[in-house]
């Protein structure tokens, strides 16, 4: 169980440029009193206090000094509190936000932004294709079968299948997945499915989600894979189910190894 607890204080604090003036004290808190609740044979709670009557100044740092350190330990019965329920006095700790604040003004401002960048980019697209249609409109077919510019030199592309169809349809697939997962985990968080604010429990939540996901992506590739009568569908579904997992566990395994070598906290295991 995680505890919150006081080590010192700075008293008579005030700063100018970053540093302190007008004789700050630090204080050491060298007595710590833990109280925890049990309830059978299952600690339920913790709780940790300091006596403020027991500091010690360590303001001058040019000096040594002994500091005696000490702890007491009070155990509490509360049979009201149930083992499974140990945590939920930390979902509602002022510690932890209990809400967030959803910038509506920003996503807005995002998405009026993407409606008008869209708007320009058609506006642009069309003019260019009436300008080209009425240039085709006005030459006869004898002249248009000899000469073809701009965009009707690749009118043909888009039946045609590509060189990697398989690293095609696997991207669409993965892509597919991953914005079903998006769209399902800010759903869920909207709708409270699960408190966001708790510890892994984000991490936990895009995990499972994605792995559900995985129905979309099979199937968004596997329908594109059908229509440009691909023949090799096991090597497609394998490839569409590691083309995302597979570089970012690579990643991830690179970055923790550095930090693991680093010694930093951030490091897993």
């Amino acid at each position: 169980l995680p505890v919150w607890g006081y080590i010192g204080e700075v008293v008579h604090e005030e700063f100018l440029l970053g540093r302190s003036i007008q004789g700050a004290r630090v204080y050491l808190y060298p007595h710590l009193h833990f109280s925890l609740g049990f309830n059978n044979d299952q600690i339920v709670s913790a709780n940790v206090t300091t006596d403020a009557k027991r500091r010690v100044d360590i303001t001058d740092m040019t000096t040594g000094q002994e500091v005696v350190f000490s702890y007491t330990v009070e155990w509490v019965h509360m049979p009201e509190v149930k083992y499974a329920h140990r945590m939920k006095r930390y979902a509602d700790s002022t510690f932890l936000p209990t809400t967030f604040e959803i910038h509506w003004l920003s996503i807005i401002n995002s998405f009026v932004l993407v409606l008008l960048l869209t708007a320009f980019l058609a506006i642009i697209l069309m003019r260019i294709l009436k300008k080209d249609f009425s240039k085709y409109m006005e030459i006869d077919e004898d002249e248009l079968a000899e000469e073809e510019t701009g965009w009707k030199m690749i009118h043909g592309d888009v039946f045609r299948n590509p060189s990697m169809l398989n690293m095609f349809v696997s991207f669409i697939g993965s892509g597919a997945q991953i914005f079903a997962t998006i769209f399902l985990l800010l759903l869920a968080v909207i709708l409270g499915v699960f408190k966001a604010h708790r510890r892994g429990a984000l991490l936990t939540a895009v995990i499972l989600i994605y792995a559900l996901c995985g129905l979309f992506g099979g199937m968004v590739s596997g329908r594109l894979y059908k229509q440009l009568k691909g023949g090799n569908w096991v090597w497609n579904t394998v490839l569409t189910s590691a083309i995302f997992p597979v570089p970012l566990g690579l990643v991830f395994s690179v970055v923790n190894t550095i930090a693991w070598n680093s010694n930093s906290t951030a490091a897993l295991p």
